[in-house]
């Protein structure tokens, strides 16, 4: 969720600050924080001959795209799971190389085996969101129900690599599971004059540019509430946010009010 428009200088007082910030994802299985030698990450070219082999491993992702596209080891399409977009599948393991259509490093992403319907193959990475750690979210009890905002992470390029900082642009949207409502899945964002963003659903950024995490989980005039910080390279900003239930049991976000802090 970018919830500015700042475009301003890098400055290593940032890097120390998002160090502590970016989430720490357990992907290690999928080898991303695997040692590795001196070398630039290879980026192979979906071709028609490629042979798809995965690291095996048990997980359960959410899969998010208009199209979802099951294919085999050499690319040939066998299912299409479009309308498994936002729901949860399990995956047993994904691929050590990076793939792309095109020649760009930051579209890059890794390929996830699963089955489904007696089929076995592979998705997308880069529309695989893994539910990961991160000291930017909170669990907050009220009596003797929750909430909860759980980050994600997918298998795609993400905000750093074993060289480091990528300065790629992606989103991971942050979940909500509220156990009084049996809801765990994304939250939709409200288009208001406090938001304008592209991106459909509610994330805390993590980047070079911001970092964003949950202040303070609370019920105003019995509607879900929670501050927002942001962190910018220069200053920051704080959200009042409103969280609620449609009568189609989908949960949205609605930014009502924003202060700007100075540090």
């Amino acid at each position: 969720m970018n919830f500015s428009n700042y475009s301003v200088l890098f400055r290593l007082s940032f890097l120390r600050l998002l160090a502590f910030c970016i989430p720490v994802f357990i992907l290690v299985s999928c080898g991303f924080f695997d040692p590795v030698e001196e070398s630039e990450t290879e980026i192979i070219e979906v071709v028609k001959d490629s042979i798809l082999i995965a690291d095996k491993f048990n997980s359960k992702v959410l899969l998010m795209g208009m199209e979802i596209l099951m294919v085999d080891q050499y690319f040939e399409t066998i299912a299409d799971l479009s309308h498994l977009n936002n729901q949860f599948v399990e995956i047993s393991g994904c691929t050590d190389s990076i793939y792309n259509t095109v020649p760009e490093y930051c579209d890059g992403y890794k390929m996830v085996a699963l089955n489904y319907n007696g089929k076995s193959g592979f998705v997308r990475g880069d529309q695989a969101f893994e539910l990961v750690k991160s000291i930017n979210t909170k669990k907050q009890i009220f009596n003797s129900d929750s909430i909860e905002f759980i980050a994600t992470g997918n298998f795609g390029i993400g905000v750093s690599d074993d060289e480091g900082l990528t300065f790629c642009d992606f989103h991971e949207p942050t979940l909500i599971q509220d156990s009084k409502n049996n809801y765990l899945g994304v939250v939709r964002m409200v288009k208001n004059e406090l938001y304008q963003g592209d991106y459909a659903y509610f994330q805390l950024s993590a980047n070079d540019m911001v970092a964003e995490e949950v202040d303070r989980v609370f019920y105003q005039n019995d509607t879900l509430a929670a501050n927002i910080r942001a962190h910018y390279q220069e200053g920051g900003a704080e959200f009042l946010i409103l969280f609620y239930l449609d009568d189609q049991s989908r949960y949205w976000a609605e930014i009502v009010s924003k202060k700007l802090l100075e540090y």
